[in-house]
């Protein structure tokens, strides 16, 4: 019974490279066999941030795939903070197009301090771009992240989520500043 054991654990080895070729061939299908789906990790990060973010983060971590996970989501986070704070720039000019109108555009908010916070927003954006894409290329070439590098790019994540929550405040409170007195005036009518 001791030899059968013997001789099953020696079938199931892996075959040794003979060759050059043979050792590429083996190295090849390793690659394949440990390529990590990064998507199941975006869709959890995104659904309700930041909460989700770090549990997403955690769980690659306790499954060691971090590395491959963490600059698919900077890129993710990164182009959807992107488009959100380039569609806010029609928020903010809300409250002139009904100062056009005869509405009252006093805000009380500083718009320049809006301008302030969008631009802060999409320079946070356009920097996890380039270091999702720039640490994504070095994961593929050693499969590892520094951890500086993982850190960097865990801080600009939740930077972006800062920053585009108080963006969202700004232009809301603008807009809703603006509003309340057609929404007023109706009621009166």
């Amino acid at each position: 019974m001791n030899v059968d054991n013997v001789s099953q654990n020696v079938d199931t080895q892996p075959p040794s490279a003979q060759t050059v070729g043979d050792l590429n061939q083996l190295i090849s299908q390793n690659q394949q066999n440990s390529k990590v789906g990064v998507w199941g990790y975006i869709v959890l990060s995104l659904v309700f941030p930041p909460f989700t973010t770090a549990w997403a983060f955690y769980k690659a971590s306790k499954k060691q795939v971090l590395a491959h996970v963490l600059p698919a989501i900077t890129i993710a986070f990164s182009v959807l903070i992107l488009l959100s704070a380039i569609s806010s720039g029609a928020s903010v000019q809300m409250p002139a197009q009904f100062a056009k109108l005869g509405v009252s555009s006093e805000t009380g908010i500083n718009e320049s301090v809006l301008n302030l916070f969008r631009n802060i927003t999409i320079l946070l954006s356009l920097m996890g771009c380039v270091l999702g894409i720039y640490f994504r290329q070095k994961v593929k070439k050693i499969n590892s992240l520094s951890s500086f590098a993982t850190w960097t790019m865990i801080a600009v994540v939740f930077l972006q989520m800062f920053a585009i929550s108080f963006l969202f405040y700004f232009v809301y409170k603008s807009l809703f500043s603006s509003i309340a007195p057609i929404i007023q005036s109706n009621q009166t009518i």
